[in-house]
């Protein structure tokens, strides 16, 4: 309250009340802000730091089974366009041997599934987490998070991708790795939440 003089009456615990200048209150209420402001960073260094730990622990794996991938792909993948080739040339045969001529090179090819987010496991996670690391807080919607996932797989944007990132984002949410920060959007923990 103001005093006819221009002092505020305040009372700091352990103190008695005093009239206290108001370019003093002022700095009371300044450094009692920035206390708080430091509670609210050590409290975002106390959950954040963790996860990210866990994020170059995840990372760590996710390199080393790609290594490995990289040295046991190339000889599986050989192996597999061998026997495909084995086994069109074989229906190609067949195509032939029948009474009706087809000429089996008009046939044009049908691939099979919709669109396939081939990754390896944990590959969607990373790729989520890793958008909305880079956000700092700010929700993003399921759908700007599909749009960055579709870049990052280099896949054309569909509904097939923003399902399956909406499923994802759901189960990461009930394990608490990320946060609804409102009916629509999602965030990290430790963001405001």
């Amino acid at each position: 309250m103001h005093s006819p003089e221009g002092f505020i009456s305040h009372k700091l615990s352990g103190m008695s009340s005093a009239r206290i200048p108001s370019s003093l209150n002022w700095l009371i209420n300044k450094r009692a802000r920035l206390l708080g402001e430091l509670l609210r960073l050590e409290e975002a260094a106390r959950t954040q730091i963790p996860l990210l730990d866990d994020n170059v622990q995840q990372a760590k794996k996710a390199l080393e089974y790609a290594l490995r991938q990289r040295a046991e792909l190339p000889s599986f993948l050989i192996h597999s366009l061998e026997e495909t080739k084995n086994r069109l040339q074989a229906i190609d045969v067949a195509l032939g041997m029948h009474e009706i001529p087809i000429d089996s090179s008009a046939i044009q090819p049908i691939r099979s599934g919709s669109t396939r987010l081939s990754h390896r496991h944990g590959e969607l996670t990373r790729i989520i987490i890793e958008r909305l690391h880079f956000a700092t807080g700010e929700p993003l919607s399921s759908n700007d998070i599909a749009t960055y996932v579709a870049k990052a797989l280099k896949l054309e944007l569909n509904e097939e991708i923003k399902n399956k990132v909406r499923y994802r984002l759901k189960n990461l949410c009930n394990s608490g790795r990320v946060c609804r920060a409102n009916k629509r959007k999602w965030t990290l923990p430790g963001y405001g939440n």
